[in-house]
């Protein structure tokens, strides 16, 4: 049956990257970091203006392209003007009517000649004169999932079996409360007797015990095995849409080329799908508008005049592999390299030396665009930009390789699901955080000699090798010096690798590895910093599972430790209390982002005794903690003639009027439901309370 609404998918995407669009917009002006917004901003006009193409929207796909291009001159951090702004806002308004109009049903097509297509530039009537061609197969198919029976069968035969160790453990453990009521009911002078001989029968039961559980853990452990198959999707979902991207291509441009994928049978999740499809619609517009030369010249230098883009799925182990590959004429490393010296990306003196290694690495970051003339396809570059974060998103690893005259490679290799992964537990001090093991190449036990100081940074040799290094215990704002191993003469350091790039991680321990079941950060987190999810312990508390890419970039980035200078203390410092680690984390990494100086503690008996050494400006709280509970602590505040100037916040999951009402009764200025959680209010009402420093009275 045909798709009767040709942009059913297409309207979600849009309204999100419209979005995006509007936020960026409204945070440039007063953005501290003018040419990340710009970058975020040119990302998305790129993803919006290739979803319209696919979708034949012409008038949207045009206006996004007006929009990339009119933004691509400030990419560099330059200020951008107030009628800009203005121009880009109208540009936007005019998008969100364009989308509007996709709202409404398609009128049938009269019996007549049809009116002739929306061409880019034009504005397009009420409703499409042609209905275009129906969104590609694989958006829709991202979105649910179909089941064979016998699959779903055997996850009931599971979910039966797991649960048949149940009932001998029940048996035991009512056998065990047999036995203690025995032996509290025996005379005294027979309880040493008696205790002797029901010593036998609980070894017994400890063995029993030990027999149910290792098979109700391996029956569990099968079953999230099952589960997680279940999400999978064939990576053929991808290709019809990756076809009508070349097919599109290769229209706006003149070019010959044919797409060639095998390997459609291999399954991944779809949040692994999702992100992916647009970094490899991305490559293939990039291979017909860099790659595939025009078919005269391709004659020219003895080449098929049709171009070829080869997709190549393939297991690696436990991971997948996507391998894209064209045959044209690679990508001109001298051309990145003279552009990279003019955007000041590289120096001049040393520029003739960079390695093809470093020059991709330029060319993956954007800005840098090797087009000679820019189209509706390319010139802006934005698109391999987009492809990073897409692979990031995805977990995964990429790497390019590229052969003048003969074509250019991008292998990308990914887990197959995110929704479990092998991590490795490392720690340092109190700190507990999740590595995914498959990005952990090496774990080494060095002399701490062998961690040097030069001037940008720690450095450690393996293999040959320098490599920045920093400690784990560095990110633990409670960490005293001696609980970071200073004093230790070993320490144990963790080899990272993501791509090409490579870092050393020092820790304390190496806890555990464990399959762990990730689970998203809550919506309250906001900007997550290094982690990207988490996983809970044996006690159900989470553990931060950590984005090593952003991990190898913070390592690189950091400075000589022992060298850096004292950290100026900032103009207002916030304390925040939770019994939750990752929320703690997740709330500093909001406020840090903001400039605000932060301390943190697990509890509020914690808390009194930080607020009698430092000043602070305001208390984000915590309402459920073992001990002292946030109204208790805010109402103690409260009653001191000092710490009641301070204002606070409550950040709870209790979401009743009773409990809003005793929060603000206790004196909190303010009371915010984790699950109702908007981070720019909470950055509002943080901004507000800690400048009239008056709390709720």
């Amino acid at each position: 049956m045909a798709n009767k609404d040709p942009y059913r998918y297409f309207r979600i995407e849009a309204r999100e990257l419209l979005d995006a669009l509007q936020s960026s917009l409204r945070a440039l002006p007063d953005s501290a970091e003018r040419a990340a917004e710009v970058a975020r901003l040119l990302r998305t006009a790129h993803t919006l203006k290739g979803a319209a193409r696919v979708v034949k929207a012409l008038d949207m796909a045009e206006a996004a392209h007006r929009l990339e291009t009119r933004f691509a001159d400030y990419r560099e951090g330059a200020e951008v003007p107030a009628p800009v702004l203005g121009e880009a806002g109208e540009a936007l308004r005019g998008l969100e009517a364009d989308l509007e109009r996709l709202l409404q049903p398609a009128p049938p097509a009269p019996a007549g000649p049809q009116a002739p297509a929306v061409t880019a530039g034009e504005h397009a009537p009420a409703a499409p004169a042609a209905v275009p061609a129906p969104a590609p197969s694989g958006d829709r198919s991202l979105q649910s999932v179909r089941v064979a029976m016998e699959d779903l069968d055997g996850l009931l035969e599971g979910v039966v079996d797991a649960g048949l160790p149940m009932g001998h453990l029940e048996l035991a453990l009512g056998t065990l409360g047999r036995l203690a009521a025995e032996l509290e009911q025996s005379p005294a002078d027979q309880r040493a007797e008696r205790a002797q001989t029901l010593g036998a029968e609980l070894r017994r039961l400890v063995a029993e015990f030990g027999q149910h559980l290792d098979q109700a853990r391996g029956g569990l452990h099968q079953l999230r095995q099952q589960a997680t198959g279940l999400r999978l999707l064939p990576a053929s979902l991808l290709f019809d849409s990756l076809q009508e991207t070349l097919d599109d291509a290769c229209g706006q441009l003149g070019r010959q080329a044919e797409l060639v994928a095998s390997g459609g049978e291999y399954r991944l999740d779809a949040h692994i799908l999702q992100p992916l499809r647009d970094g490899l619609i991305q490559i293939v517009r990039n291979a017909i508008s860099h790659g595939i030369e025009p078919p005269a010249l391709r004659r020219e230098r003895g080449k098929p005049e049709r171009g070829r883009v080869d997709v190549q799925v393939s297991p690696v182990g436990d991971r997948i592999l996507i391998r894209i590959r064209d045959d044209g004429a690679g990508i001109d490393l001298e051309a990145v390299r003279r552009l990279a010296v003019e955007r000041g990306r590289l120096d001049a003196a040393t520029a003739p030396s960079a390695s093809e290694a470093t020059l991709v690495s330029l060319l993956l970051e954007g800005g840098l665009s090797t087009a000679r003339e820019l189209t509706a396809i390319s010139g802006r570059g934005v698109g391999l930009d987009l492809l990073r974060e897409a692979v990031r998103k995805a977990s995964g690893d990429l790497r390019v390789r590229t052969a003048a005259g003969e074509g250019t490679e991008f292998l990308i290799e990914v887990p197959p699901s995110l929704v479990a992964m092998e991590v490795l537990v490392v720690g340092a001090g109190a700190l507990r955080v999740c590595l995914p093991m498959h990005q952990v190449r090496r774990a080494i036990r060095l002399p701490r000699s062998a961690l040097e100081e030069h001037d940008e940074g720690t450095r450690v040799v393996i293999d040959g090798r320098p490599l920045a290094a920093r400690r784990l215990a560095s990110w633990d704002p409670d960490a005293r010096p001696d609980e970071q191993g200073a004093e230790s003469r070993n320490c144990s350091v963790l080899l990272l690798a993501s791509g090409e790039q490579e870092a050393v991680l020092e820790v304390d321990q190496l806890v555990a590895s464990r399959e762990a079941v990730v689970r998203p950060l809550p919506a309250y987190a906001g900007s997550a910093g290094l982690a990207i999810g988490a996983s809970p312990d044996l006690n159900g508390d989470p553990l931060p599972i950590l984005d090593v890419h952003a991990l190898i970039e913070a390592i690189i980035a950091a400075g000589p430790e022992r060298a850096r200078p004292p950290t100026q203390r900032l103009r207002y410092r916030v304390l925040v209390i939770d019994d939750s680690l990752t929320t703690r984390m997740m709330e500093q990494s909001i406020l840090e982002s903001e400039g605000y100086e932060v301390d943190l503690a697990e509890s509020a008996e914690r808390a009194l005794e930080l607020v009698r050494q430092n000043p602070y400006q305001l208390f984000v709280c915590d309402v459920e903690m073992p001990g002292m509970s946030g109204f208790e602590f805010v109402a103690r505040t409260r009653e001191d003639p000092v710490l009641r100037r301070i204002p606070a916040i409550l950040v709870t999951s209790l979401s009743r009027p009773e409990d809003r009402q005793r929060g603000l009764a206790s004196g909190a200025s303010d009371y915010i439901v984790k699950g109702e959680f908007d981070q720019g209010y909470f950055l509002d009402v943080v901004r507000r309370l800690v400048r009239e420093g008056v709390p709720n009275e």
